[in-house]
C-alpha cells in the first residue's frame, strides 16, 4: 500500500485529471462474480477521442485498449481503455475512489474495492 500512495502522490494532477475523465466517459461494468470465482467488475472509458486512450495507457501503464468501428461509415470509432485483472482493478480504483465527484461512481468503486478485499486480500 505505501508504494500505491507514493505513486498517487507522484502523480497527483495526472489523477485528478483521470477522474474527472472516469466521471464523464467511464464506468465500472458489473457482472457478478463469474462461474470461475472470478470478481465480474471491469472499469472502463470509452470515446471517440484517441489521444485521451493513448494518454491514458501511457500514463497509466496499466489496462487494454480497443477500437471499435461501427459499420456505418459516417460514425466515428470508438475507442476503449479498460483494466480486467484483479490487481488493476484495484490499483486503479484505489486510486481513482477518493477523487471521483459522483457519489454514485464513487460509492460503486468503494463497494468494488471492499469486495477485491474480502475475496482476494491483496
Amino acid at each position: 500500500v505505501k508504494n500505491q500512495l507514493k505513486a498517487y502522490e507522484y502523480n497527483k494532477k495526472d489523477w485528478i485529471y483521470i477522474a474527472g475523465l472516469f466521471d464523464g466517459e467511464g464506468t465500472i461494468a458489473k457482472r457478478g462474480i463469474t462461474q470461475r470465482g472470478k470478481l465480474g467488475y471491469i472499469p472502463r472509458v470509452a470515446i471517440t477521442d484517441k489521444e485521451i486512450i493513448d494518454y491514458l495507457e501511457s500514463t497509466l501503464n496499466h489496462g487494454s485498449r480497443y477500437e471499435y468501428r461501427p459499420r456505418q461509415s459516417q460514425t466515428k470509432s470508438c475507442y476503449i481503455w479498460c483494466v480486467a485483472d484483479i490487481n488493476g482493478i484495484y490499483w486503479f480504483l484505489f486510486h481513482l475512489a477518493p477523487l471521483l465527484r459522483l457519489n454514485r461512481k464513487r460509492l460503486l468503486a468503494q463497494e468494488v474495492l471492499k469486495k477485491i478485499k474480502t475475496i482476494y486480500n491483496p
